[in-house]
């Protein structure tokens, strides 16, 4: 039996923003984890006729679950910043649909990437997302959340500029023809980052 949701704003959703968010050592809790203990008894592989029991059942208003995740392969955390939206997805969803299920604030200019108004930086590793044309990584290590910070936030939170970094990877997509990328650029983080 796995963890088929989480219930918004209840104790594992509240314990997930309180790891992911604030940084409290312990792990968050992922959809599709497994279920292998109940208060300390083994249920591994078992299916919900016996898990089912085992919870319900339980003395007390509170049960401790033991976990176990899938990591290479199941689903994966998008974290959202700012705005702090998080949800889970399979491998390979494109980033574009995952922000506009989350409702995350994106900001759209183009089609392509271009003109960087969509671009993410992911917190660990600094590497830029384009949201508009990126998925989520097929290898994402699922035991760390996704974790997505909109450029200017990016720039704000911890002085990196991702049109920098975009551009030192050689990752700038080309516009498309007739269009002057620079000035459209330029207008972007003119008005989307704050302190240049």
């Amino acid at each position: 039996v796995g963890i088929a949701s989480i219930k918004k704003d209840g104790n594992t959703d509240l314990l997930n923003r309180k790891v992911i968010l604030e940084g409290m050592k312990s792990m968050f809790v992922l959809e599709g984890d497994e279920v292998v203990a109940v208060d300390g008894t083994d249920c591994e592989g078992q299916g919900l006729d016996v898990v089912g029991p085992l919870v319900k059942n339980a003395p007390g208003d509170s049960i401790t679950l033991t976990l176990c995740r899938n990591y290479q392969k199941g689903p994966v955390k998008v974290v959202w910043l700012p705005g702090e939206e998080m949800m889970t997805f399979k491998r390979g969803t494109l980033l574009r649909n995952c922000a506009e299920a989350a409702n995350a604030d994106v900001r759209y200019n183009c089609r392509d990437g271009w003109c960087s108004s969509c671009w993410h930086c992911e917190d660990t590793s600094d590497l830029v997302h384009r949201i508009c044309k990126f998925e989520i990584p097929k290898d994402w290590d699922g035991v760390k959340p996704l974790v997505l910070l909109r450029a200017d936030y990016a720039f704000t939170e911890k002085g990196l500029l991702v049109k920098n970094l975009m551009q030192a990877d050689g990752w700038l997509p080309p516009p498309p023809v007739g269009v002057d990328a620079a000035a459209i650029r330029k207008n972007v983080e003119e008005t989307n980052v704050s302190g240049l």
